[in-house]
């Protein structure tokens, strides 16, 4: 095994451990008496917080009232031609590595040589819509851009029907940077309602969630929403509230850029999302008080 893949493989189960402490952490706050305490500080800090909430751009408007309604939705975009060139020049150097199947991500060294991407998920607007959906100060957890081709994947969970833990309310801007049909890998989703019904209609709400196959036979078919769409589609969702999951491409590939946004108190950020911390420092001259503040470096 290479040094890189030795590193990668090291990050891989670093991130997998931090991610079941996140998950046994949440199931834990949502055991009573906690989850009832957890529920109304947090409820409690957005109300005192509601005044300090910025206004967001006019196209937001509806993405926000849709978000508070299912949990998602979807647009098209326009991404400004110097991100879009980046985040292509970045997808370049997955897909001409030899050997390469399954899902792969663009490392976060790429995003310290060209934080171009990265740092269009700390513009202004981006974290007006996050805080103002969150209700709290956001943080801005980074970015991931993959390539999932046919084959055998290398990440399997999402794949399955899952809830994400990094906080009680995120938000993921996942953006197709290819054209996405019934098979290249579409986002699924069921709504936020729908999600409650299936959740909370078990016995025991407090233990793990069921395994794929249970929820395979506890999900109406008219409960999952596919999204599928052109290069450039956009998919907006708390992916804290929904059960979700990307089918597995089976006869052309998907690629996609996802930004990630939660609360100053998250539970968990994936590391592999952002750049190394020399990074970031090298970044922190050009950036605002705001963004150094999404970045928890203020």
């Amino acid at each position: 095994m290479s040094t890189e893949s030795m590193q990668g493989y090291v990050i891989r189960k670093l991130g997998a451990a931090e991610q079941r402490y996140a998950l046994r952490r949440r199931r834990l706050l949502r055991l009573p008496p906690f989850a009832r305490l957890g529920d109304r500080r947090h409820s409690a800090r957005r109300r005192r917080y509601a005044i300090n909430l910025p206004a967001v751009s006019p196209e937001y408007v509806s993405v926000l009232r849709e978000l508070q309604a299912i949990g998602v939705s979807t647009r098209t975009i326009t991404m400004p031609p110097p991100v879009l060139e980046s985040a292509d020049n970045l997808l370049d150097g997955l897909t001409t590595q030899p050997g390469l199947h399954g899902t792969t991500h663009v490392p976060p060294g790429e995003h310290a040589l060209d934080p171009t991407v990265f740092r269009w998920g700390l513009t202004e607007k981006h974290l007006d819509l996050a805080e103002h959906y969150i209700g709290l100060p956001v943080r801005y957890l980074g970015v991931e851009i993959k390539r999932e081709a046919p084959g055998e994947s290398s990440h399997q969970a999402i794949r399955r029907w899952h809830i994400d833990v990094e906080d009680r309310r995120m938000l993921k801007m996942i953006i197709y940077l290819s054209d996405v049909d019934d098979q290249s890998a579409p986002f699924e989703y069921v709504d936020s309602a729908s999600t409650q019904r299936i959740l909370f209609s078990r016995r025991d709400v407090r233990r793990p969630l069921p395994s794929a196959d249970t929820f395979e036979n506890i999900i109406f078919e008219e409960e999952i929403h596919r999204v599928t769409g052109p290069r450039l589609t956009v998919i907006y969702a708390d992916t804290s509230h929904i059960l979700h999951r990307v089918k597995t491409p089976t006869e052309s590939e998907r690629t996609s850029v996802t930004f990630v946004y939660a609360s100053d108190t998250a539970f968990y950020a994936y590391p592999h999302f952002m750049p190394p911390r020399k990074a970031l420092q090298e970044l922190r001259p050009t950036l605002s008080s705001r963004q150094l503040r999404a970045l928890g470096m203020e």
